[in-house]
């Protein structure tokens, strides 16, 4: 539990970054002092509740804001991930070997971090995937350190991260050993290459941040409108003072002269394409307007409800069609309701009456300007932001995407932290992909981010207001991350798969 509140601090609102370096030791520590009779893992209730407790402290302490939507939901999906620090926590004691040397800790370190480093891959796409908080993201402020995800993505620097832990404890241990007697005294170098990993990280990041890039600098000017309209299921915003509120921010906007404007995600649970006065705004609205205006709404085609994001070009014709994205990654038990065709009762932890539908694929919209010069945008919704391999796959399937733009309502969790932990987990996108992010959420944190993951420009009040600036990037190199992907799973699982075989050979007599 110790463990678990440490890590909680690493993150927003605390983001205590450093405490990430230690916060396992506390359980690490515990397990060293619990060996004893050895019992099969799977029969290991102690450990399994113990690492059970790290789970629920952490997850709950970082995601209880979801539950301003769905309690109930929250308890199940707490539930669930806090079975992943259990079972890493098991594989740590069962293979807690007793060689406190040097080669002894690295390996240790290097099992361990690749265990933790699979489990949060895994339970970022099992079951529709929730790959929230790997611990990776706690370096969310630390610069130099983030341009490691370009090579390998969060989980290489959750690799990092464990892999530190791991060896620290250990070498406190072994000095322990040394001054009792227990062990010979030899050279820590297995502590000093722990640090060697972090120093080459930081000055690659360094080198990152400082080298020139190649290519002509682009410019995007943007207004980014955050209306701040209340979001309750048993009182409902009226949708004309929402448009209103909407239209009058664009209007405000509209004398900064931006050739793209911003609307969050669906403030209101209705379609631009569909409500009467919406559509009327909207027609009234693009026949004159000089800008782009990418908005966020509900969309229904053939019977199907879809959270949308639109594109209305500048000077299009009354009643002409947008640009359309559906979002394509959806918020199980919050757009709906997983498994509840056999288990209908899952129903009922979902806060609406209707079910969302997926979108089919990633989609680009593209923004013609008065220069000729067209922007490729790739709309991501809610928190598609802060989902690696989507957004991997949109800029794969379009290399020609120049910036990343993400419409979010995070309306729904007030004053709570939660608009801060989208934003952390949302910001190593621009790393991983070499790409520009402008987000423009209803309320919470409305923000320009450039390639290297430097914030140009945020806006963090809770009231109305205006985001407005000009987005610089140059062409985006293909990175290790977007050609390999999460590479560092499949090292992991060597060298696990090494270790435990070498372990095997030296058994057989």
């Amino acid at each position: 539990m110790v463990s678990g509140l440490l890590l909680c601090a690493a993150f927003p609102p605390w983001d205590q970054t450093w405490l990430a370096w230690v916060a396992l030791w506390p359980v690490l520590l515990g397990v060293h002092g619990g060996l004893g009779k050895e019992t099969p893992a799977w029969r290991d209730r102690r450990l399994w509740l113990a690492g059970f407790a790290l789970g629920l402290v952490f997850f709950a302490g970082t995601l209880w804001w979801i539950g301003l939507v769905t309690v109930s939901g929250t308890f199940c999906l707490v539930v669930y991930i806090s079975l992943y620090p259990a079972a890493w926590l098991v594989w740590a004691r069962h293979r807690w070997a007793d060689d406190f040397t040097s080669p002894g800790n690295l390996a240790a370190g290097a099992e361990l971090a690749s265990v933790w480093t699979v489990l949060e891959w895994v339970r970022g796409w099992l079951f529709t995937g929730f790959g929230w908080n790997d611990l990776g993201v706690a370096l969310h402020r630390n610069l130099p350190l983030m341009q490691g995800a370009r090579w390998g993505g969060v989980l290489l620097l959750s690799w990092l991260v464990v892999f530190v832990n791991v060896v620290g404890v250990r070498t406190a241990i072994r000095f322990g050993r040394e001054a009792r007697g227990r062990q010979p005294v030899r050279a820590h170098w297995d502590f000093g290459v722990a640090m060697l990993m972090v120093a080459l990280f930081f000055a690659a990041g360094m080198h990152q941040l400082l080298r020139p890039r190649a290519g002509e600098r682009r410019t995007l000017r943007f207004a980014a409108v955050q209306p701040a309209i209340p979001q309750s299921e048993e009182h409902p915003f009226p949708p004309e003072q929402a448009l209103r509120r909407q239209l009058d921010l664009t209007e405000q906007a509209s004398l900064l002269k931006p050739e793209l404007v911003l609307w969050p995600e669906a403030p209101v649970g209705v379609s631009v394409r569909l409500h009467p006065d919406y559509r009327w705004a909207f027609d009234g609205l693009t026949s004159w307007m000089p800008f782009g205006l990418l908005v966020g709404s509900l969309d229904f085609d053939d019977g199907r409800l879809f959270n949308a994001a639109m594109l209305f070009s500048p000077g299009q014709d009354r009643g002409a069609a947008p640009q359309v994205y559906w979002k394509n990654h959806l918020i199980p038990f919050g757009e709906y309701a997983p498994f509840a065709d056999r288990f209908p009762f899952m129903r009922k932890l979902v806060p609406f009456d209707l079910d969302f539908s997926p979108g089919t694929a990633p989609s680009v919209v593209t923004l013609a300007r008065a220069d000729g010069s067209p922007v490729v945008l790739a709309p991501l919704i809610c928190f598609e932001d802060s989902l690696p391999d989507d957004a991997r796959q949109a800029v794969r399937r379009r290399p020609e995407v120049d910036v990343l733009v993400n419409l979010t309502n995070d309306g729904w969790f007030r004053s709570s932290p939660g608009a801060a932990m989208h934003f952390a987990n949302a910001i190593f996108r621009t790393v991983e992909l070499d790409r520009p992010l402008l987000r423009c959420g209803n309320t919470g944190v409305t923000a320009a981010v450039e390639q290297t993951g430097r914030i140009a420009s945020v806006f963090e009040g809770k009231g109305t207001g205006i985001l407005a600036g000009e987005l610089e990037w140059t062409p985006a190199e293909t990175t290790p991350y977007v050609r390999y992907g999460n590479w560092i799973v499949g090292v992991s699982l060597g060298l696990i798969g090494l270790r435990l075989w070498r372990e095997r050979t030296r058994r057989t007599p």
